[in-house]
This record gives structure tokens, sequence and C-alpha cells, in this order.
């Protein structure tokens, strides 16, 4: 096949011996881009491993990265069904402007657990990739783990990737780390005259990173607090005696502080007792690795089961992960209902209601924003919305 790609030409880094199982990951991306829509499953293992002479084991790890990050499933004696792939264009208006190439999507995390590929940065990027995927425009991801981020402090190096790449084009979610100088990499980029889309999951991110809004850089921001008055409004339309909000001892110089204080003040309007309840800063463990992760401990539990023995009460958490270490200790929260906050999986698995970070209209309006740029600092602000599926516990 003459126009067949080899591995070599996925050869980016010139400065290490990248392996060869990452070769192959990088082709079969490219190869899933460019897949007619009718076709559903790669080459079995044996195939590729023939057609690239490579080891099976090779072709193994290629392939379970492909899974980790989303691309494929695996399909007992079928093999790897494609799950995500970019779109043709298929908009003559936005042809039109010539956009082409790739852009970039920044993000962190803490360790490379395929547990963690599913959660609300991932959601975003997999919104990114559908909306420009619809232009034509491609995404490269890159994951600034922590316990990689020496190696991401050149940032000449992430400079010259980029452009490798034909990306002058970058998404990303700051965070303010101080392991991390996101304010420094913030200022190379734009110096290097690549633009900048910053991903905000709430108002409170605009203020506390308004030192990152420099001339030619957009932000996308969530409003939640009308999403969540309105919906709570609604959901006194029962009988609701007491408001809880319980969240993890994380979370309070963020956004738990300020957000409770406007629940209190919504629940005195409405004349119901308003609990704030802190859970204390866990460490869990697992067989791979030890990790801080935010979750509500048996004795804040305790005082939720407590509180909730008289029936019509509102149980607000401060994300899905602690609505499942909530009901975890607490099987049966009976005249409760129990709300989280993020939309994963998870929730939708323990049947709960939760707000929704609305990852549609954030990329839509980061391919607004990319499709006519500006020196000047632009925002848009789009509202969260909310999953009802209202089940008392």
């Amino acid at each position: 096949m003459p126009n067949e790609r080899m591995l070599k030409d996925y050869q980016r880094e010139h400065s290490r011996v990248v392996p060869r199982y990452e070769l192959l990951y990088r082709l079969l991306i490219d190869k899933i881009i460019s897949m007619p829509p009718e076709q559903e499953f790669l080459p079995y293992q044996e195939q590729l491993a023939e057609q690239y002479k490579l080891s099976r084991n090779t072709v193994r790890r290629a392939l379970a990265k492909l899974q980790r990050d989303g691309y494929i499933e695996t399909v007992k004696k079928s093999g790897s069904r494609v799950l995500r792939r970019t779109i043709e264009a298929h908009c003559p208006s936005l042809k039109e402007r010539n956009l082409s190439g790739c852009i970039g999507v920044i993000l962190s995390n803490n360790v490379d657990d395929p547990s963690i590929r599913t959660g609300i940065r991932w959601k975003l990027v997999d919104e990114i990739e559908r909306q420009f995927g619809r232009c034509g425009i491609r995404i490269v991801v890159y994951n600034l783990r922590e316990n990689q981020w020496s190696a991401w402090r050149d940032f000449d190096k992430i400079v010259y990737s980029l452009r490798a790449n034909g990306i002058m084009h970058v998404i990303y979610l700051p965070d303010q780390n101080e392991y991390f100088p996101w304010l420094d990499l913030n200022l190379n980029l734009l110096q290097n005259g690549i633009r900048v889309s910053l991903c905000f999951n709430s108002l409170f991110d605009v203020a506390e990173f308004s030192s990152f809004l420099l001339p030619g850089t957009d932000f996308v921001a969530v409003n939640h607090e009308n999403t969540l008055f309105e919906t709570l409004k609604k959901l006194l339309e029962d009988p609701v005696k007491r408001i809880i909000y319980v969240v993890n001892e994380s979370y309070r110089k963020t956004f738990s502080d300020f957000r409770a204080e406007s629940i209190q003040r919504f629940a005195i309007t409405h004349q119901k007792e308003f609990h704030y309840l802190i859970a204390p800063y866990r460490k869990l463990l697992n067989s791979d690795y030890e990790r801080n992760e935010p979750d509500i401990d048996n004795e804040t539990a305790m005082k939720v089961s407590k509180l909730c023995e008289e029936s019509n009460n509102l149980v607000l958490c401060a994300n899905d992960y602690s609505a499942q270490s909530l009901l975890k200790w607490c099987s049966k929260l009976p005249g409760a209902i129990v709300v989280g906050y993020d939309n994963t999986k998870i929730a939708e698995n323990l049947g709960i209601s939760t707000f929704c970070f609305n990852m549609f209209a954030r990329a839509e309006a980061l391919l607004s924003l990319h499709i006519t740029p500006s020196d000047d600092v632009r925002g848009v602000v789009v509202n969260s919305t909310f999953v009802d599926r209202r089940i008392s516990m």
C-alpha cells in the first residue's frame, strides 16, 4: 500500500527514543480519525502485528492505551470497536474560513489512572473534539500529570511540541498549584504568539484567575448559581423541611464556604432549616498508589443520617463522588432527596439527581471564540443544567 503511513512518521520527539507501542498508538489515532463511518472496528491484533512488523505485546500495549484514553473498547471475539473519532467537516460556511490543522488541549491529572479518564475534564475534551471536528479541526491532548511536572517546566519544549503539531491555539483548565507555574506557562504561550482559551468550572474561578486574563486570552465559565437556585425552588415544591449541604474540607478554599452562605440565605428566605456539614480530607489507598481524594467520612455520614431520621430532607453534595461516598456509609436515607454535582457516570449509576457542567455549551462557545479571533480579552458564560432523577432514598 503506497500511501500507508509508517511508524517512523510519528517520531515527534527527537530528543528521546519513543517506545514503539507509543508510535503505534499515535498512528492508530490517525487511522481512527480517517476511518470511514461504516467501519467500526480496528484490525485484529495479529493483523496489526504483521502489518507493522511488531510483537503482539507491543500491539496490546498500544491498544490498551487507546482503550484507557477512551478511543476504543475491547469486544470479545470481535476486536477493538472505535468509540471516539473526529467527525468530517460538514459545515460549508465554516470550511470557507480555511480552518484547519490542530488545537492543543492542556489538562492535568494526578495519576495515569483509567478511572480518572471518565471525569469531567475528559468529558469536556470529548465534547471539544466533537465540536471542533465538525470543522475538520483535530485536537492534541497534553496531559500534564503531577508526577511528571518537572519534565514540563521547560516551556520551550512545550512550545516546540505545539508548533511541531501545527498548533497555534491552546485550550486549558488553569490551576492554582504551588508545584507548577501555570501563570508562567500562560505568559509564555502568549509571548510566543499562541492563542489561549481558558476553561473555568465556575464564576468563582474567573476572579481567582484574573491575573491570567491578559490581551489575546479568551475564557468560558460556567454559571452554577442561577441553575442551583432555580433548581432549589423547584425541589422546594415538595414539602422539604431542611437543606443539608455536605462537602469535603478540600473544597472550602475554592467554592464551598461561599456557596454555603448563598444556600443558607436561600434557606432562611424560604424558612427552611440549613445544615452545613464539612468532612475532613481523607487519604484513600488502593493496591496501586496512594492519593488524597475528596470523600465523606463515616462520622459526617452518620450526622446526615441522624438529621434524615425525620422526613422531607434535601441533601446537596459538593460533587457526585461525595454523594457516592455518603451513600456508601448510609445505605438508606429515608425521606431524603440526594443531589450530587458533576453529572459523572457515578451519579447515573447511583440513580441520583445531579448538576451537569454542560460540556456541549462550553465546547460550542470555545469553537465560536476560535472562529472569530480577537486581541481583546473575551469571555462567554454558560449555565449548568440540572439532571432531575428525583429519587428519594
